[in-house]
């Protein structure tokens, strides 16, 4: 056994059960044999706990009993997981995992050793790439380029699209900034040196810092177009279109959500962007982030 997958279930039973099931129908690898499933269910109310043990008693379930949030959950799970395991895979419980997937990133890591990070193509429901999972980091200008639409006027630009590098091939493995918490393949010793996950974010950002993190301790984070998972985006947070239709989550949960996501902004630009900026840069940059959250909670709030 040589891998460890760590999922995060928090009231979203149909889809974790769903992506277990993908896991369990894998030929290539198998639960128990060739890796190991670790679920942190974070205070659940929708009765998951009891379905994932009677359905799925193979894999290690831990209850918390409160919502940890992302970041200190996937930490209980790398605590409760085999030290052996030389790769921990962190995979977000509405995706489903096909053949192929796990033993071709497992060979894309074992090549490289200079590789800390690394996700596959990650689509969405309906055939689409999710771009969430090729960013670039969060600067002023990709921010403000990306909320201003110019990123995508200029899709192709790699001054204008630096937020998720369109420039790039996704048709060939290369190098990025930031890859997303959907799928993020890490090896145990990067995980170890760079202490996981930080926990000051309770949900949103904290993929991004894992990546700034690896790279900055010399490691590679890469995209491996050749195999690939498909994620039903927002299902477990609520607040994306596609996603809605599988969520249960409320609306106080939604502005819970949006919160967190402009919050970790702030988060990840004070931690590592604040003091490469001056000071006019770094009040527009607060100012844009202040009306961003007041934007997402107004609209949360008005959503059904």
């Amino acid at each position: 056994m040589n891998l460890s997958i760590i999922i995060i279930s928090y009231n979203t039973k149909a889809v974790t059960l769903n992506c277990l099931n993908s896991l369990s129908q894998l030929k290539d690898q198998r639960i128990g044999t060739d890796f190991e499933v670790i679920v942190v269910d974070n205070g659940s109310k929708d009765e998951s706990v009891q379905a994932i043990r009677q359905q799925y008693p193979g894999v290690k379930l831990i209850e918390t009993g409160e919502n940890l949030g992302f970041s200190k959950g996937n930490n209980v799970g790398v605590k409760a997981s085999n030290p052996e395991t030389e790769f921990v895979l962190f995979l977000n419980s509405d995706t489903t995992v096909p053949e192929g997937t796990l033993s071709t990133m497992l060979k894309h890591m074992d090549a490289d050793a200079t590789i800390g990070l690394s996700t596959c193509r990650v689509n969405l429901s309906n055939g689409s790439f999710d771009w969430d999972s090729h960013r670039g980091f969060p600067t002023p200008w990709a921010s403000l380029t990306r909320l201003t639409g110019l990123s995508k006027i200029f899709p192709k630009s790699q001054f204008y699209n630096q937020y998720n590098q369109g420039w790039k091939d996704l048709t060939v493995s290369h190098e990025v900034d930031s890859i997303v918490g959907a799928f993020m393949l890490i090896r145990r010793d990067v995980g170890e040196k760079i202490g996981w996950w930080d926990e000051d974010y309770f949900l949103n950002g904290e993929d991004i810092d894992m990546c700034f993190q690896t790279k900055k301790a010399g490691y590679k984070v890469m995209y491996f177009p050749d195999c690939s998972i498909t994620h039903f985006r927002g299902a477990s947070k609520g607040t994306r279109k596609e996603g809605e239709k599988l969520s249960s989550a409320s609306r106080q949960g939604k502005v819970l959500v949006a919160r967190s996501s402009v919050n970790a902004m702030q988060l990840f630009y004070d931690k590592h962007l604040r003091s490469e900026y001056n000071v006019m840069v770094n009040t527009a940059v607060d100012i844009g982030i202040w009306l961003l959250n007041l934007k997402r909670v107004f609209r949360q709030k008005l959503s059904k």
